[in-house]
């Protein structure tokens, strides 16, 4: 970026929602999060971001190398933004005692949990490496009332039972 610096921070504060998508998928060496981070302050309230990442954000020290610029970064994204989680039911499970977290903090958070009864991502794995052996994966008999367990949380559920429900849910 040497010489271009100012003309890449203006391309990348033009536009009005800027998205970063699989942040984390690589780890990203320590001057290219400086660089992020630089992106991030410089649109801090004045345009939106949105990123995907498939980790949550205890990891992102790893991420980027360096706890310290983790840390500011979420400091800049986290102020005054909604954080919208999508998690299949399964994964769901094994991370919804941090609803409770969430209540006691009060972080303003959007879950939706998209409920096929099964551990996905595990059935997924199934398939492509054990030649379709399905072991403990589906949880048809055994899924919750996922807005009665936000409810015992000190959350609010909601449940959008067709595509008509999904808007008023939100």
């Amino acid at each position: 970026l040497e010489g271009r610096w100012e003309p890449t921070m203006r391309f990348f504060n033009g536009p009005g929602v800027l998205i970063v998508d699989e942040l984390g998928y690589l780890p990203m060496p320590a001057e290219d999060a400086a660089a992020l981070f630089q992106v991030i302050a410089r649109r801090y309230l004045k345009g939106s971001i949105i990123l995907t990442t498939n980790l949550g954000v205890a990891s992102w020290g790893d991420i980027f190398t360096d706890t310290t610029i983790a840390a500011a970064i979420l400091d800049r994204l986290l102020h005054k933004s909604v954080v919208i989680a999508i998690d299949g039911d399964g994964c769901f499970q094994m991370t919804a005692t941090e609803l409770i977290t969430a209540s006691v903090e009060k972080i303003p958070v959007k879950i939706f949990v998209m409920n096929n009864h099964s551990l996905g991502m595990v059935k997924q794995w199934q398939h492509l490496f054990y030649d379709g052996r399905l072991s403990a994966v589906d949880l048809t008999d055994h899924t919750p009332d996922f807005v009665m367990l936000a409810e015992a949380m000190g959350c609010v559920g909601f449940r959008a039972d067709s595509p008509a429900d999904v808007k008023p849910a939100i």
